[in-house]
């Protein structure tokens, strides 16, 4: 007689859901590999809300991962377990992160619907640290469409959700993120101030990629105020936490920062490079707003080597891509380039 497999149980299965889920923003491959082992434990006894789960976060993980096979078809069929499940949670979670995914994907009109209907429900069960996250999402919609006051009006409203109850992360994304609106509108020294606020505070949570972006972002608005030096100093440690955390969209707006930076201060051919590298990330990861963005870059790298027709030629290439997804804010940079 065969003997019976000891599968974990319920209970052992949540547990390995929520440790994946706290190594999310540390280590996104070893919490994807905790995640499938839930998935199949969850198969195996039949435990419907622990596959449900399983599947959003997979989703989720691969999000990350830049992985596009595959991710809104399950993100999909984790939806339709969460609705025949009745889990308000779980449908308000799965609605956010289609609203990420379709977000990066430059369909704005989509991201937006799905985040507002991920923040009706948060709300109907009095979720706030989640309705703290969803309105800090909706907002980042309205910044890449260039309505900034109507970005910083829910940045606001996120912050003071999130301070009110002291949910430190969502506090640290609303804080990051108004200091990008403040990048966005050419105001630096504000920018910075927020940024580093940013940081501090992150420092008490385990979302080493949210610390990747900050520095990022920091060390544009560094390069923006003269200082070189710090600006390539934060953009190499967002580099380097971005391949440690395995998050591939940062790890290309890392890249593509840095080439800028670069840029800057005349180093051409090394700006290209890393110019290049994020551009590629930024095709497989398909974002193409950041693909615009960078193209921009490129074109205007170009341009000051006195290459002017390849340079027409990558900013049409930006214009085109910035076009058929409505971004404005990278179309005003396109039609005020030098060209």
């Amino acid at each position: 007689m065969s003997q019976e497999k000891n599968y974990p149980d319920q209970q052992q299965i949540d547990d390995l859901l929520a440790n994946s889920y706290q190594l999310r923003h540390q280590d996104t491959r070893q919490a994807l590999d905790l995640c499938l082992q839930a998935r199949d434990f969850s198969l195996k006894i039949d435990y419907q809300i622990g596959f449900a789960n399983s599947l959003y976060l997979i989703a989720m993980y691969w999000y990350i991962l830049g992985l596009q096979e595959n991710t809104i078809e399950t993100l999909q069929q984790a939806l339709s377990l969460f609705e025949t499940l009745q889990d308000e949670r779980g449908l308000g979670n799965t609605f956010n992160l289609f609203g990420l995914i379709y977000a990066r994907k430059g369909q704005f009109a989509d991201s937006i619907d799905w985040h507002h209907k991920s923040l009706e429900i948060r709300r109907q069960i009095n979720d706030e640290s989640a309705q703290a996250g969803s309105l800090n999402n909706i907002a980042m919609i309205h910044m890449q469409l260039s309505q900034f006051a109507e970005a910083l009006g829910y940045l606001f409203n996120s912050l003071e959700i999130s301070t009110a109850i002291v949910a430190i992360p969502q506090s640290c994304y609303a804080l990051f993120n108004i200091a990008r609106v403040y990048s966005y509108i050419g105001d630096y020294e504000k920018a910075s101030g927020y940024f580093l606020q940013s940081l501090e505070l992150n420092k008490g949570t385990n979302d080493r990629a949210l610390d990747s972006s900050i520095l990022a972002e920091l060390g544009k608005a560094y390069s923006a105020l003269g200082n070189e030096a710090d600006a390539m100093q934060c953009l190499q440690q967002s580099f380097i936490l971005a391949r440690q955390t395995g998050n591939l969209h940062d790890e290309g707006i890392a890249l593509a920062s840095l080439g800028e930076v670069l840029q800057n201060v005349g180093k051409y051919t090394l700006a290209d490079e890393n110019l290049q590298a994020g551009l590629k990330i930024m095709q497989d990861v398909d974002a193409p707003a950041e693909q615009a963005e960078i193209l921009c870059l490129l074109g205007k790298n170009y341009f000051l080597q006195h290459r002017e027709d390849e340079a027409i030629t990558l900013l049409q290439q930006a214009l085109r891509i910035a076009e058929e997804v409505n971004y404005r804010s990278e179309l005003k940079t396109i039609h005020g380039s030098p060209l």
